[in-house]
């Protein structure tokens, strides 16, 4: 149901034009803003982590910061986060199920997060916010047909850009982590700390 509607199901030329429209959310400035935030954030969490002794890494850190981060980028209210990760867990989770056959719990979250999406682009269009969702809901192609991404589009918008966010840098940063641990690379940058900078490029 979503080929020719998402944006990571689609042929030029819509695939083009809705790019464009994009685009205009993901300036430099845009990024450099959210950088800095992120470390803040970033140090918070994991000194929060730390304070405990123990945590479970990859829901205390590794979901969380993703999270915010998303929720940041779109203008979603953080306190929306945690029940917006927990709909798109059960819509992409297929134990006990085959690859596209539904069930009574994937409905239900899945009309949540199509309510949820559905109030939130309506009250960025009439109070456009300072984030990538408020700047595409309003971005304009002249001469094109329609000259902005329909609701239909942006609500798909919104579902992969949260996906994408949450889902797919979560299973990076766990995976990360599970690696070094595996490799005896977490005991060398112990002993050597000066390979961290090459490390967290890695």
């Amino acid at each position: 149901p979503f080929a020719g509607v998402m944006l990571n199901m689609r042929d030029p030329p819509r695939d083009d034009r809705s790019r464009a429209l994009v685009n205009k959310g993901i300036t430099p400035r845009r990024i450099a803003n959210l950088e800095a935030e992120l470390r803040r954030r970033s140090a918070a969490i994991l000194a929060d982590a730390t304070s405990r002794g123990r945590c479970d890494f990859v829901i205390d850190v590794a979901r969380e910061l993703p999270l915010q981060a998303i929720c940041m980028l779109l203008g979603v209210p953080q306190e929306a986060r945690t029940q917006l990760c927990d709909w798109m867990d059960i819509t992409l989770e297929h134990a006990g199920r085959e690859l596209f056959e539904s069930s009574g719990a994937v409905r239900e979250a899945n009309q949540g997060i199509r309510s949820y999406g559905a109030e939130l682009i309506a009250s960025k269009r009439l109070a456009p916010g300072d984030d990538m969702l408020s700047v595409v809901i309003h971005a304009e192609l002249p001469g094109d047909d329609p000259p902005g991404l329909t609701d239909g589009e942006l609500l798909m918008f919104f579902y992969l850009l949260f996906v994408a966010g949450s889902e797919t840098t979560r299973k990076a940063i766990a995976g990360g982590l599970q690696a070094l641990l595996e490799t005896g690379e977490w005991q060398r940058l112990q002993r050597e700390p000066g390979l961290l900078p090459i490390a967290v490029e890695e």
